[in-house]
Protein backbone atom coordinates (compact mmCIF):
# COMPACT_ATOMS: atom_id res chain seq x y z
CA UNK A 1 0.00 0.00 0.00
CA UNK A 2 1.15 3.35 -0.51
CA UNK A 3 2.18 6.12 2.60
CA UNK A 4 -0.59 8.62 3.81
CA UNK A 5 1.32 10.80 2.74
CA UNK A 6 1.61 10.54 -1.14
CA UNK A 7 -2.34 9.49 -0.51
CA UNK A 8 -2.73 12.89 1.25
CA UNK A 9 -1.14 14.60 -1.35
CA UNK A 10 -3.27 12.91 -4.14
CA UNK A 11 -6.41 13.60 -2.51
CA UNK A 12 -5.40 17.79 -2.21
CA UNK A 13 -4.06 17.87 -6.09
CA UNK A 14 -7.64 16.37 -6.57
CA UNK A 15 -9.50 18.83 -4.08
CA UNK A 16 -7.64 22.06 -5.99
CA UNK A 17 -8.56 20.41 -9.15
CA UNK A 18 -12.15 20.59 -8.08
CA UNK A 19 -12.14 23.58 -6.81
CA UNK A 20 -10.74 25.05 -9.60
CA UNK A 21 -13.12 23.37 -12.04
CA UNK A 22 -15.87 23.34 -10.19
CA UNK A 23 -17.73 26.37 -11.61
CA UNK A 24 -16.81 24.96 -15.34
CA UNK A 25 -18.02 21.67 -14.24
CA UNK A 26 -21.38 22.87 -13.02
CA UNK A 27 -22.00 24.79 -16.08
CA UNK A 28 -20.75 22.17 -18.68
CA UNK A 29 -23.58 20.01 -16.50
CA UNK A 30 -26.13 22.13 -16.86
CA UNK A 31 -25.67 23.45 -20.40
CA UNK A 32 -25.95 19.15 -20.88
CA UNK A 33 -29.32 18.67 -18.75
CA UNK A 34 -30.77 21.24 -20.73
CA UNK A 35 -29.66 21.05 -24.39
CA UNK A 36 -30.01 17.01 -23.69
CA UNK A 37 -33.44 17.37 -22.29
CA UNK A 38 -34.45 19.97 -25.80
CA UNK A 39 -32.98 17.06 -28.11
CA UNK A 40 -34.72 14.32 -26.31
CA UNK A 41 -38.11 16.50 -27.00
CA UNK A 42 -37.26 17.67 -30.44
CA UNK A 43 -36.65 13.77 -31.21
CA UNK A 44 -40.26 12.79 -29.38
CA UNK A 45 -42.22 15.28 -31.65
CA UNK A 46 -40.09 14.69 -35.07
CA UNK A 47 -40.74 10.80 -35.00
CA UNK A 48 -43.98 9.74 -36.76
CA UNK A 49 -47.11 8.53 -34.88
CA UNK A 50 -46.69 4.49 -35.67
CA UNK A 51 -42.53 4.42 -34.82
CA UNK A 52 -43.03 2.15 -32.70
CA UNK A 53 -45.35 -0.09 -34.02
CA UNK A 54 -44.93 -0.09 -37.67
CA UNK A 55 -41.41 0.68 -39.29
CA UNK A 56 -41.56 0.50 -43.14
CA UNK A 57 -37.95 -0.15 -45.13
CA UNK A 58 -37.40 2.45 -47.21
CA UNK A 59 -34.91 1.08 -49.81
CA UNK A 60 -31.43 2.24 -49.36
CA UNK A 61 -30.71 5.21 -52.14
CA UNK A 62 -27.82 6.70 -51.05
CA UNK A 63 -24.45 5.69 -51.80
CA UNK A 64 -22.48 2.71 -50.14
CA UNK A 65 -20.09 4.85 -48.66
CA UNK A 66 -23.06 8.01 -47.60
CA UNK A 67 -25.12 4.83 -46.30
CA UNK A 68 -22.15 3.31 -44.26
CA UNK A 69 -21.51 6.64 -42.56
CA UNK A 70 -25.22 7.03 -41.78
CA UNK A 71 -25.46 3.52 -40.09
CA UNK A 72 -22.43 4.71 -38.21
CA UNK A 73 -23.46 8.39 -36.85
CA UNK A 74 -26.87 6.90 -36.23
CA UNK A 75 -25.06 4.24 -33.85
CA UNK A 76 -22.97 6.21 -32.26
CA UNK A 77 -25.97 8.91 -31.55
CA UNK A 78 -28.21 6.01 -29.92
CA UNK A 79 -25.35 4.47 -27.94
CA UNK A 80 -24.32 8.00 -26.93
CA UNK A 81 -28.01 8.32 -25.92
CA UNK A 82 -27.68 5.19 -24.21
CA UNK A 83 -24.84 5.65 -22.03
CA UNK A 84 -26.26 9.54 -20.74
CA UNK A 85 -29.57 7.97 -20.19
CA UNK A 86 -27.99 5.38 -17.75
CA UNK A 87 -26.22 8.49 -15.89
CA UNK A 88 -29.40 10.24 -16.20
CA UNK A 89 -30.95 7.47 -14.04
CA UNK A 90 -28.50 8.50 -11.10
CA UNK A 91 -28.28 12.22 -11.95
CA UNK A 92 -30.74 14.87 -13.08
CA UNK A 93 -32.41 14.06 -16.34
CA UNK A 94 -35.25 11.75 -18.24
CA UNK A 95 -33.14 8.63 -18.30
CA UNK A 96 -35.77 6.50 -19.36
CA UNK A 97 -36.40 8.26 -22.09
CA UNK A 98 -32.99 9.13 -23.37
CA UNK A 99 -32.06 5.10 -23.35
CA UNK A 100 -35.31 4.55 -25.41
CA UNK A 101 -34.68 7.01 -27.82
CA UNK A 102 -31.05 5.93 -27.89
CA UNK A 103 -32.59 2.20 -28.37
CA UNK A 104 -34.63 3.47 -30.92
CA UNK A 105 -31.82 5.36 -33.39
CA UNK A 106 -29.00 2.46 -33.03
CA UNK A 107 -28.97 -0.88 -34.45
CA UNK A 108 -29.27 -3.66 -31.98
CA UNK A 109 -29.99 -6.94 -31.93
CA UNK A 110 -33.08 -7.48 -30.19
CA UNK A 111 -34.29 -3.85 -30.57
CA UNK A 112 -37.69 -4.70 -31.01
CA UNK A 113 -38.30 -6.73 -27.77
CA UNK A 114 -35.99 -4.00 -25.62
CA UNK A 115 -38.24 -1.44 -26.82
CA UNK A 116 -41.71 -2.86 -26.61
CA UNK A 117 -40.49 -3.99 -23.21
CA UNK A 118 -39.87 -0.37 -22.62
CA UNK A 119 -42.92 0.59 -23.66
CA UNK A 120 -44.86 -1.28 -21.36
CA UNK A 121 -44.66 1.21 -18.88
CA UNK A 122 -47.09 3.31 -18.69
CA UNK A 123 -45.45 6.24 -16.95
CA UNK A 124 -42.89 6.51 -20.29
CA UNK A 125 -46.19 6.37 -22.41
CA UNK A 126 -47.90 9.15 -20.42
CA UNK A 127 -44.31 11.22 -20.33
CA UNK A 128 -44.13 10.72 -24.55
CA UNK A 129 -47.44 11.74 -25.22
CA UNK A 130 -47.96 14.18 -22.73
CA UNK A 131 -44.62 15.84 -24.85
CA UNK A 132 -46.29 15.28 -27.89
CA UNK A 133 -49.34 16.91 -26.88
CA UNK A 134 -47.34 20.51 -25.85
CA UNK A 135 -46.32 20.52 -29.37
CA UNK A 136 -50.17 19.80 -30.78
CA UNK A 137 -48.58 16.41 -32.46
CA UNK A 138 -50.95 13.12 -32.97
CA UNK A 139 -50.31 10.73 -29.27
CA UNK A 140 -47.84 7.76 -29.91
CA UNK A 141 -49.28 4.52 -30.62
CA UNK A 142 -47.51 1.68 -28.80
CA UNK A 143 -47.06 -1.93 -29.62
CA UNK A 144 -49.39 -4.64 -27.48
CA UNK A 145 -46.99 -5.99 -24.21
CA UNK A 146 -45.76 -8.85 -24.63
CA UNK A 147 -47.22 -11.66 -22.76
Amino acid sequence: MGSPRIARGVNDNMMDWLSEWSLTITLCSLLMFVVGLGLAGWMIVIIPQDYFVHRPSKPNQRPVALHALWVVLRNVIGIVLIAAGIAMLFLPGQGLISILLGVAIADLPGKQKLMTWMLTAKSTRRTLNWIRRKADRAPLRFPEPMS
